[in-house]
């Protein structure tokens, strides 16, 4: 996928991200990480990004700490809300990919 062309793109993802049903969620967090990693807009989809791990759906809130992941250390501002969610979500899965997802965007310092 292309990177955001233009902000209404952008608005277009995060607007549908907020209002469709999870299953859709679960690929649209995806479309907007493949869309906004290396793009000028990249801050703006982590931002979007972060606040989908709030959703009430586990499969979303793991799909987002995937899509977070592949931002790599370009993602490092979300490396505070992974960690949390890697220690504090209900669903083991997602706790995993979290906490997977922490160490990709916010690498812990070489010893």
């Amino acid at each position: 996928m292309a990177a955001l062309r233009t902000s209404t793109d952008k608005a277009t993802l995060i607007a549908a991200l907020k209002s469709a049903p999870p299953s859709i969620k679960a690929v649209l967090v995806h479309a907007l990480a493949e869309a906004a990693i290396g793009s000028p807009q990249a801050e703006a989809g982590i931002a979007a990004l972060l606040e989908a791990l709030d959703d009430p759906e586990p499969t979303v809130r793991t799909e987002t700490a995937v899509a977070l992941g592949r931002f790599g250390r370009a993602g490092k501002a979300a490396g505070a809300a992974l960690r949390k969610l890697a220690a504090e979500d209900p669903d083991p899965a997602t706790a995993a990919y979290a906490a997977v997802a922490s160490v990709l965007v916010d690498p812990p310092p070489d010893r």
